[in-house]
């Protein structure tokens, strides 16, 4: 077989190594098989003369992808590469709509993926109606001569959707180019060799997993381990073999640092001191996506025998940008180095906007510049052109100052949640969550966020989880920093929680805790109704939702209310959710209910009709009581449908402000957004997978708790959407039919 690649690096170092050296390529730990450099470029070809009877012509095109980490993965993404077109790697864990909408929005011409996905490829080709090609595991055995062609390095490669704290997940579209400076400037800055191997458990639809991990090691001709998810034991058991070949790097996140530690301290001495002893084959290991606590890389550099931890800073749109020295005891703490070869970054103030970045322990904007940045936004000009100054530097949201001698960066974090304005001074939550750590309290994780306070902007909050069988109280915590930092800086408020909400990639969703920990009333907020917060919320994208005043035009699109009524009425008794009836369960007595959310448009009336006549699904005729209505229909307590200018609506009398009533009010819905119903995780996730996007609910919430202890419960966010935590910490219950 002949086939032609494009002579980007990436494929002639490929080439080279397999008439070279022919190292082992990909180390498949799902199929225990090893694939060369050889083979990977039979596997290459052979896909490549696939696709072209598929689909003749696939330049430019967007092809997804959703393949296991492994050999499969990696003759997909350089088969698309090969032939021209732009891969878009699917998330594997993400819910179905989130893999339709990264399709849909992308607008992928073909989807590529793999048998051990086949019914959730099945759903999104009968969604989609896309062509589809299965790859297959069997390893292709034939000699293949390879040729190269002149192929243009600007021309797109990569789409990885990002979303930051508001909207739908934006597509950053990377070129050849892209791709190719930041590789090079990783394997020259962390020496990389064809005699490494890596340990790769990243995920493989972020730039982390990609390019960090994936790409140097096949561009130095490197082994790549691959592996589907991470798993603390099987990682240890992995380094702790005698048996298996030398690990020399590893890339992940502090959360799963956290984990291998927690792992190594219920090991007994004998144990821990063969795990130290695996540690040192590895020639660096490095932490990043997240900021790096001071404890964890304590504790980590002496259970490792002295791994210093490398942590550097990138995201999506620019590649890594910063990064600690190679040099061990350069590697400064709170730090992230300097700029990796080929990129500019620079520190801009944020009130003249001068350039500031010569000045130590001033912050200011951090902006980059150079081939690793991206090329824009996938169909999205207006927030690409948002992105870039008019001299064409990525803006990218973080707070940054120089610091030290040597002038190493160090990031404050986000301007839009990590930098607390507070009595007009400016904190950096980074920083206080490093001197939390550095306490010795016996907090396990902690995140710092502000919350809005009429008298200070902002109240410095903290967020901890504790190590077993350890608590803290406020005054303990404030008595401890206050010897650290200055008294501004010092939380002033607690909240203890057993964890952190945290993305795959180990990221914390810090707004989140805005309202699901912190916040009086997390699903309410103020508006003209009073204290009560009637508004509706959107389900924008598979899990995620977005919140609205009552008042603004999006609820008027509404097409389900959930209503509740003031006054005091019996509720009847109502089957269960899973079909019996509950005969003996007396009624409830319904005290302080929300007020009722009537048709979306009469929202906007200061005096709505107080009845409006709808046709009942069931063909019978009932009106439909306003706000303001006392008197209430011969049916309540039950749920009633109606059909108004062709969307469907529900009436639900039920809603309580005591959890057990709550828990009747909803048992006949099916689900809950905010708090009771899910009694065990799994029932939970298969609500977020079944959410459908686009739809509006309209409902109404107060204050009080509708918590059910001990079951799972949907948390909201305003910005990031829904979440799972306990019901205890639920401050209010909106049922979903």
């Amino acid at each position: 077989m002949s086939t032609q690649l494009p002579d980007f690096p990436l494929f002639s170092n490929i080439i080279k190594q397999a008439a070279e050296g022919n190292n082992v390529a990909i180390d498949d730990s799902r199929l225990k098989t090893s694939f060369t450099y050889s083979q990977l470029l039979a596997a290459i070809a052979h896909l490549v003369s696939l696709l072209k009877k598929q689909k003749s012509d696939i330049k430019g095109e967007r092809i997804a992808i959703l393949c296991p980490s492994g050999f499969p993965y990696v003759v997909t993404l350089l088969s698309i590469w090969a032939l021209g077109g732009i891969a878009v790697p699917i998330c594997t864990t993400h819910p179905l709509p989130e893999q339709i909408y990264s399709v849909q929005e992308s607008q992928s011409s073909l989807v590529i993926g793999h048998p051990v996905f086949k019914d959730r490829l099945d759903e999104i080709i009968k969604e989609t109606k896309l062509d589809f090609l299965e790859v297959q595991d069997v390893p292709v055995t034939e000699q293949v001569h390879i040729s190269t062609f002149s192929a243009d390095l600007d021309a797109s490669a990569l789409i990885i959707f990002t979303s930051g704290t508001t909207g739908k997940p934006k597509g950053a579209v990377l070129t050849h180019r892209n791709i190719d400076a930041q590789a090079s400037c990783l394997t020259k800055a962390w020496y990389w060799s064809a005699q490494d191997r890596i340990h790769h458990i990243l995920p493989l639809h972020h730039i982390h997993g990609i390019v960090n991990a994936l790409i140097c090691s096949l561009y130095c001709g490197a082994t790549v381990e691959m592996y589907q998810k991470f798993d603390a034991a099987a990682v240890w058991s992995r380094w702790s073999d005698p048996e298996l070949p030398k690990l020399s790097v590893f890339m992940s996140v502090p959360t799963v640092y956290a984990k291998l530690i927690q792992y190594y301290k219920t090991q007994d001495e004998e144990t821990q001191e063969k795990l130290t002893k695996a540690c040192k084959q590895f020639r660096f290991m490095v932490s990043g996506s997240a900021s790096l606590p001071t404890t964890l890389r304590n504790t980590w550099r002496k259970l490792s025998g002295g791994q210093v931890l490398l942590e550097r800073y990138g995201m999506t749109e620019i590649g890594m940008a910063l990064s600690q020295e190679y040099v061990i005891w350069e590697r400064v703490e709170g730090t992230v180095g300097i700029p990796l070869p080929g990129v500019q970054v620079r520190i801009m103030s944020e009130t003249d906007n001068k350039d500031i970045t010569e000045l130590r322990d001033t912050p200011g904007t951090l902006q980059i510049k150079g081939p690793t940045v991206f090329k824009e936004y996938w169909q999205r000009p207006e927030a690409t052109k948002k992105e870039f100054t008019e001299d064409g530097w990525f803006i990218t949201g973080d707070v940054a100052q120089r610091v030290g001698q040597h002038g190493y960066y160090q990031i404050l974090g986000r301007s839009s949640i990590d930098i607390i304005k507070t009595g007009g001074e400016k904190v950096s939550a980074l920083e206080i969550e490093r001197e939390l750590l550095s306490c010795d309290m016996g907090i396990q994780d902690v995140a710092v966020v502000g919350i809005p306070d009429p008298e200070w902007g902002q109240k410095v909050s903290a967020v901890v989880v504790m190590e077993n069988g350890k608590e803290l109280d406020l005054q303990t915590l404030r008595n401890q920093l206050k010897k650290r930092l200055a008294v501004y800086k010092v939380p002033a408020l607690l909240k203890c929680v057993p964890e952190l909400p945290k993305n795959a990639m180990g990221k914390l969703g810090k707004a989140i805790l805005w309202y699901a920990k912190l916040n009086k009333n997390h699903l309410g907020v103020s508006d003209n109704e009073g204290s009560n917060g009637i508004g509706c919320i959107r389900v924008t994208d598979s899990n995620k939702v977005k919140r609205y005043p009552r008042s603004h035009s999006v609820c008027s699109q509404a097409n389900i209310a959930i209503c509740g009524f003031w006054g005091q009425q019996t509720i009847p008794s109502v089957p269960k959710s899973n079909g019996s009836k509950q005969t003996d369960q007396p009624g409830k007595l319904m005290e302080n209910s929300p007020t009722l959310v009537g048709v979306a448009s009469t929202a906007l009336q200061t005096n709505p009709q107080p009845t409006q006549e709808a046709t009942l699904v069931t063909s019978q005729k009932q009106p439909m009581p306003s706000s303001s209505a006392g008197n209430l229909p011969a049916t309540v307590g039950k749920v009633n449908q109606f059909k108004m200018n062709g969307n469907q609506y529900f009436i639900i009398s039920q809603l309580q402000n005591s959890f057990e009533s709550a828990q009747v009010a909803c048992s006949s819905s099916g689900s809950v957004l905010g708090a009771v119903n899910f009694a065990d995780m799994q029932n939970l996730s298969n609500e977020l997978k079944n959410t459908i996007a686009g739809k509006v609910i309209v409902g109404s919430w107060n204050g009080d708790s509708y918590s059910l202890q001990g079951s799972s419960c949907l948390m909201l966010d305003t910005q990031l959407g829904i979440f799972p935590g306990n019901c205890a910490d639920a401050d209010a219950v909106l049922c979903q039919l």
